[in-house]
């Protein structure tokens, strides 16, 4: 078990530099020493412990055990938009977030999947759901069970789910919206998506949800609606998928 702690501007600095030394060095090991040097972390007040060496079988998983954990933490640290806490921890799981191949070497993706954007940036709101951590901890958050549609998927996969309908606020901050979307490509039986959602040539695929989703907004009012109710507004092409 370690002590939930931060990283410092420098420790980010440190792991960010490690991150663009992996595309010349790829079986160089990440700084794990960071995790819990004094002069690159800060501790979290409460004397919060969390579990390094846990596995998580997905997104879901994992965002269930981080909010049990930083769901303890004072207010005053602003856990949402606290970029030291969620890099430490993309730190502490970078093994899966980023595993090992079987040679031994690493790929790491953009960094924004294991340093979380700056609440200052401009950007930051279009693109927090990429951190691997932070993205489905947040959409945990807002819709805890009925987020699985985004969250069923590996720990270290975004998904193309996740990209379509977290990328844009009136979608993922409308609980009945993410509802309707689960009722028309979630599927039970297989506890994941259900096959072709995300097919741009198959009709109502998810693109086109999100695309006259949001043609819906400027009419309807979204927040007010059942789930049910939004998907009996949506067109024909809809229909296999109200049917399965």
């Amino acid at each position: 078990m370690l002590e939930l702690r931060t990283l410092s501007p420098s420790g980010i600095g440190k792991f960010s530099e490690y991150l663009d030394n992996l595309a010349g060095s790829p079986k160089e090991n990440p700084p794990f020493s960071l995790l819990t040097e004094s002069g690159f972390t800060e501790a979290v007040p409460g004397n919060l412990l969390i579990d390094q060496s846990k596995r998580f079988y997905s997104k879901m998983a994992a965002a269930e055990y981080l909010s049990d954990i930083v769901g303890k933490i004072d207010a005053t640290l602003n856990v949402r938009t606290n970029p030291g806490l969620w890099t430490w921890l993309a730190l502490c799981y970078f093994d899966q977030l980023c595993p090992v191949a079987r040679d031994g070497s690493r790929k790491a993706d953009e960094k924004v999947r294991y340093i979380f954007p700056d609440i200052e940036s401009k950007e930051h709101w279009r693109r927090y759901y990429r951190h691997l951590l932070a993205g489905p901890y947040e959409i945990y958050s807002i819709h805890q069970k009925n987020g699985r549609l985004l969250l069923e998927g590996p720990l270290n996969e975004l998904g193309d789910i996740t990209e379509q309908l977290a990328s844009r606020m009136e979608i993922i901050s409308n609980k009945n919206v993410i509802r309707a979307a689960d009722l028309l490509y979630y599927d039970k039986s297989r506890k994941a998506p259900k096959i072709g959602a995300t097919n741009r040539n198959k009709l109502g695929n998810l693109r086109r949800f999100v695309a006259i989703t949001l043609q819906f907004d400027l009419t309807y009012d979204l927040y007010a609606m059942n789930e049910r109710d939004i998907v009996k507004l949506l067109p024909p092409e809809f229909d296999s998928w109200k049917r399965h």
